[in-house]
């Protein structure tokens, strides 16, 4: 009978610590005059961990998540209509890894790459909107500034080459402009 006991006040006091240690979860929200939802915030524990915020029609506008009060982790930014406008990561409140914007017709606009210093680094690389075709490519150097040969591809409205421009840049600032034409 002792071990009954006892294995019912050791289960009950393991059940109530379990209780206890369940983090406490809550939302703070905000809402446009016209009464939808403008901001919602969610805290874990007192906390803040996540972040959206609406259109005044109600569309989601951007949520991303949130650690010791900054952005951290991966974010989303939406068109008006709800689909994609945006994709991005942070850490520690700065901007990480790859950045994705996208034009309104889910094709991609650019892809570009922010280093650990929330300057952009490596390359970045623009899209024409028929999303095939190149229109721009650079690279950055370590202060995020466009650094060695920047090529430029303009197309008409019906994605045919109009000319191809070539610059040469030193840390952000312009050496030389070469523009090639077709004949």
């Amino acid at each position: 009978m002792k071990h009954i006991l006892f294995l019912l006040i050791t289960i009950f006091c393991l059940e109530s610590q379990a209780q206890d240690s369940s983090p406490s979860i809550n939302y703070q929200t905000i809402f446009h005059k016209n009464g939808e939802l403008w901001i919602a915030q969610k805290f874990i524990d007192g906390q803040k961990v996540l972040q959206e915020s609406y259109y005044e029609n109600g569309v989601l506008k951007e949520r991303f998540k949130i650690k010791n009060d900054k952005p951290h982790g991966s974010g989303v930014y939406y068109f008006p209509s709800g689909s994609v406008q945006e994709k991005y990561t942070y850490f520690n409140g700065r901007l990480i890894g790859s950045h994705e914007r996208y034009y309104t017709l889910k094709k991609i606009r650019f892809i570009r790459t922010y280093n650990n210093k929330k300057k952009l680094s490596g390359t970045g690389t623009w899209f024409h909107p028929d999303d095939s075709i190149i229109t721009g490519k650079f690279s950055y150097d370590e202060d995020g500034k466009i650094h060695g040969i920047f090529m430029k591809y303009p197309r008409d409205e019906n994605c045919n080459l109009l000319t191809e421009v070539k610059c040469y840049y030193r840390h952000g600032k312009v050496i030389t402009k070469e523009q090639y034409f077709d004949d």
